[in-house]
């Protein structure tokens, strides 16, 4: 696993395989471990990106309030510091948007 430091502070992360990234976030009190199977089977098709949200597993655990528009924040913000490629051309994922209408990047 890697580190990137995104919104002041660092994030931990995996990236495994290639193709189209998928970006798998893990639910509270739990880690990017969770996502340990379906990387495998993913990973041999896709680019498969799983992290530490904020206060978890091995990322930074800064003082809260922690909330859902704060965690796609820092998800936004992973995305476009990582720079995630699929064969030297830039991907994208889903805008944090349409995951959580509320969000504004």
């Amino acid at each position: 696993m890697a580190n990137i430091q995104v919104n002041g502070i660092e994030l931990n992360y995996e990236v495994s395989g290639r193709g189209q990234p998928i970006l798998f976030i893990h639910g509270l009190g739990s880690s990017g471990r969770d996502w340990e199977y379906q990387v495998d089977y993913f990973a041999n098709q896709y680019q498969a990106v799983t992290y530490d949200v904020r206060g978890h597993g091995k990322s930074a655990k800064p003082r809260g309030p922690y909330s859902l528009p704060l965690f796609a924040a820092d998800a936004a913000a992973r995305r476009s510091a990582c720079k995630t490629t699929n064969r030297g051309t830039p991907s994208t994922f889903s805008p944090p948007t349409r995951l959580f209408p509320g969000f504004r990047e």
